[in-house]
Parts: structure tokens; C-alpha cells; sequence
């Protein structure tokens, strides 16, 4: 199936309304004194070692497919790369537009398996056998996940075929797990 153009930013802010509401909204109120977590940590940010960004990795995602391996697999040669496009959900983001369609490729290693496991419960999701350690194909944004330890992929096409969006998830995770 090739999918439409959404309009992103509703799906978007649809998504990160839910996954609020599900985590019951503010996250200031489980981040107690004690609980040795601050506010920042439990709304999903982290503390860096020396000489890392909390947000490491985020241009690297840009560097995980090659121009030419993206038109390969995709069939269209890639027109622009933005990274950390502004309407996305996973802030570590690469977007790639192409002759035809556009695709985002996202990699989050901070609490995935839970963001995985809600984002499933929110859209629902169908296997997708031969990726990581799970895989899905989310049933409302035709989104690809694919976890693999505790870090989650994200591939989400527009104007391309499912075949093409699970070829861009196998090929990132052979990048990130060789």
C-alpha cells in the first residue's frame, strides 16, 4: 500500500496528545523528592557523560543511509536531508525528501521499549516478521517500529510502499547492530 501525504502536523500533535494523556500528563508530579529522578529526567531527558550531548547521535542519524542507498531501495534520488525535522514525535530524526515522497528515519535509545509498547497500545499494529527484536506496522500512521534491545527505530514513508519503508528500517538496523 502507498500512503497519502497526511497532514504530519495533526498526526503529529494526535499522537503526542494521546501519549500525554496516557502518561498522565505532566510529568513533574512522578518525578518526587527522592525518587532520585529530577523533572527534566522523567519527561524523557537525560543526564550525559562527560563530553556527550544528551541528545548524542541526533546528526548521526542523517548519517546512517547514503544518498546512493537510498535511491536503490527507494528508486528516487534524494533531493534534500533535514535533520531534526520540527514536526516529528522522536526529536532524533532524519527526514529525506526524494523525487517522489519523503521518508523519516528516527532512533531512540532512551526508554524505548516503553515509548514502543504505548505507541503500539495508542495506534495498534500489525507484526511485521524478520525485524530486531520486534516489529510492527502502526495501523493509524502506517509508522514502522522496530525494537532491538532497548533502542526503537522509526521509519515513516509517504508516497512509497510498505516493502520500501521495512527495507529503510533492515538497513538501519544492520547499521546500527553490523
Amino acid at each position: 500500500m502507498i500512503r497519502a501525504a497526511l497532514p504530519r502536523s495533526l498526526a503529529t500533535i494526535a499522537i503526542m496528545s494521546a501519549l500525554v494523556a496516557a502518561c498522565g500528563g505532566s510529568t513533574s508530579t512522578q518525578a518526587g523528592s527522592g525518587s532520585g529522578v529530577t523533572a527534566t529526567q522523567a519527561a524523557g531527558e537525560t543526564s550525559a557523560a562527560p563530553g556527550q550531548s544528551v541528545n548524542a547521535g541526533t546528526t548521526a542519524v542523517c548519517g546512517l543511509l547514503g544518498d546512493d542507498e537510498i535511491e536503490a531501495i527507494t528508486g528516487y534520488a534524494v533531493v534534500d536531508v533535514i535533520d531534526s525535522p520540527v514536526d516529528t514525535v522522536n526529536r532524533n530524526t532524519c527526514r529525506w525528501i526524494l523525487e517522489t515522497g519523503e521518508f523519516d528515519v528516527g532512533v531512540l535509545a532512551v526508554n524505548a521499549t516503553s515509548m514502543f509498547d504505548r505507541t503500539v497500545e495508542f495506534e495498534g499494529a500489525t507484526a511485521i516478521a524478520g525485524l530486531g527484536d520486534r516489529a510492527v506496522r502502526t495501523e493509524i500512521t502506517g509508522t514502522v517500529l522496530v525494537l532491538t534491545g532497548d533502542t526503537m527505530i522509526e521509519v515513516f514513508g509517504i508516497g512509497m510502499d510498505d516493502a520500501v519503508d521495512e527495507e529503510l528500517a533492515a538497513t538501519v538496523l544492520s547499521k546500527l547492530n553490523p
